[in-house]
């Protein structure tokens, strides 16, 4: 799994933005990249869930005998595996959540750390989020 990074460009085209952004008004700019929001448990949980019921469909419905005191064991082990196969796979926890679930976490998470950012400067200042 690649890790998206900014490259050269990308930070020097930012770079030049926030200069001119602050040499034109009083506004100090702030970025923050995170590269999650929010924990996405409840779709790693999800995903887990419908790995361990495919799981539980094989073991009834394949055409050969299986003993069943291994039932359990295998719809918990699908359960973790797809836990962690979606705790690895970013795409898996966009399927698994709601725009609106992604949409407020990133708002949260950055309303969060302007509240932080503010906190440490100055009891007046003056914040903004901008969407």
């Amino acid at each position: 799994m690649t890790v998206p990074r900014f490259d050269n460009a990308a930070c020097e085209t930012l770079a030049g933005c926030i200069q001119e952004i602050e040499r034109n008004t009083d506004a100090e700019v702030v970025v923050v990249v995170r590269a999650r929001s929010a924990s996405y448990a409840h779709a790693d949980y999800l995903f887990g869930s419908a790995l361990a019921f495919v799981v539980l469909l094989v073991i009834l419905f394949v055409p050969f005998p299986f003993p069943e005191y291994f039932v359990p064991i295998d719809v918990a082990l699908g359960f973790a595996i797809g836990s962690i196969i979606s705790w690895r796979s970013n795409s898996v926890r966009r399927l698994f959540s709601t725009e609106k679930f992604r949409r407020k976490s990133v708002r949260t998470a950055a309303a969060a750390m302007l509240f932080m950012k503010s906190e440490r400067n100055a009891p007046a200042i003056i914040t903004a989020m901008i969407r």
